[in-house]
């Protein structure tokens, strides 16, 4: 006969009692701690963990502009020239920016009060911080001795620039006094006023403006006075320029 296989026991784990226990010198409750139970009150809130910001990598610097001459390695003899040439530049433009241009400033008296009595007197400082011979008809003209528009006609076209802003339709009529004078109409920037376009003196000088004569540039009213102060400094700016390239010619 075979002998029968003997599995082997499986241990299975020894429950202590509390005699045992009480035996081996440690209670039940000594070896497994009851958990503590909350007192009464609110529970205490552990705040959450914070955790550094990442750090971004910059971003890649862009590369320096380049310019020719950080390019071109030039010969001494080169590089001398460059430089005279560089201050002949800075010669020129100095004598550009030292031309004076003569400007006369029609318009309302500029002891009266009223934005375009004040638009006269502003514009003359600015021209006069540039450098430039602003001035009015007011300051040549003397009484009793000679009409004024006799006056007129002698000092104006000594100007280089006019620039007429009548306010009203007296001062508009009166631009028709000077506007066909050759001497003065290729040098007369006239300002009229949108107001007054159903005038006839108004249609009259708008449509006799060429190029070849005066220039008219509306505006509409007080509003845009500023225009009149951008247009009468790019004007300037470019009769400047204009005395520059032709002296001595």
């Amino acid at each position: 006969m075979r002998p029968s296989k003997v599995t082997p026991l499986e241990r299975k784990p020894k429950i202590e009692s509390n005699e045992e226990s009480s035996q081996n010198g440690l209670s039940s409750e000594e070896k497994s701690p009851k958990a503590e139970l909350p007192v009464d009150g609110p529970l205490e809130q552990v705040p959450p963990e914070i955790k550094p910001p990442e750090k971004s990598e910059p971003p890649p610097a862009e590369p320096p502009e380049i310019s020719p001459k950080d390019v071109i390695h030039l010969h001494p003899n080169a590089h001398s020239l460059e430089k005279k040439i560089r201050e002949k530049i800075e010669r020129e433009e100095r004598k550009l920016s030292e031309i004076a241009v003569s400007i006369l400033i029609w318009g309302p008296s500029p002891d009266s009060e009223g934005p375009f009595a004040r638009l006269r007197i502003e514009i003359r400082e600015e021209l006069q911080r540039m450098g430039h011979l602003p001035a009015f008809s007011e300051e040549y003209v003397v009484k009793g001795k000679y009409s004024t528009k006799i006056q007129q006609s002698i000092h104006a076209p000594l100007f280089d620039l006019i620039f007429s802003i009548p306010c009203s339709y007296g001062a508009i009529a009166e631009i028709h006094d000077f506007m066909q004078d050759p001497r003065l109409n290729k040098k007369m920037i006239i300002f009229i006023d949108a107001t007054f376009d159903y005038g006839y003196s108004f249609q009259s000088i708008k449509a006799m403006a060429t190029q070849g004569s005066y220039s008219a540039i509306p505006y509409n009213g007080e509003a845009e006075l500023h225009l009149i102060k951008t247009a009468v400094y790019e004007t300037v700016r470019i009769e400047r320029e204009l005395k520059y390239l032709n002296r001595g010619k």
